[in-house]
């Protein structure tokens, strides 16, 4: 009995020891918590999808909640710098970053068109079509 309680507790830890993995800084991303009661927010490091890492960056303290980039300018997570924006992307400032949602965030609005050039320069009158509210 003794001997199976050992083998058991050794298979388990075994287990545990061998799902986490040694991550590169690619297999992970910087977030920010929400904002607390003080105004303050910390980074931490989120694996990406389906990644168990054992060697996250420990969580740092972040810039101040009331903090934000100029236009132009977007917040740098790993440096926690505002750095100027990539030719082709804008940023109104302000420090919110949007990535996925399933609702449209408040403010935002979608102005859809049809790619194709035959149809941006007919006559033809455009066509509003209702999507469906979920």
């Amino acid at each position: 009995m003794y001997c199976i309680h050992i083998t058991s507790l050794l298979f388990i830890l075994y287990s545990f020891t061998t799902c986490q993995q040694i991550c590169t800084d690619q297999d992970y991303e910087f977030t920010y918590t929400n904002c607390d009661e003080n105004g303050e927010r910390w980074r931490v490091a989120v694996p990406r999808s389906g990644m168990q890492c054992s060697n996250l960056p420990t969580p740092r303290r972040g810039l101040n909640c009331s903090f934000s980039c100029e236009p132009g300018h977007y917040l740098d997570l790993d440096s926690q710098h505002c750095r100027p924006c990539n030719p082709g992307f804008f940023s109104l400032g302000g420090g919110i970053r949007y990535e996925e949602f399933v609702t449209l965030p408040s403010g935002f609005s979608v102005d859809n068109m049809d790619s194709n050039p035959d149809t941006q320069f007919s006559s033809q009158q455009s066509q509003v079509v209702e999507c469906p509210k979920e």
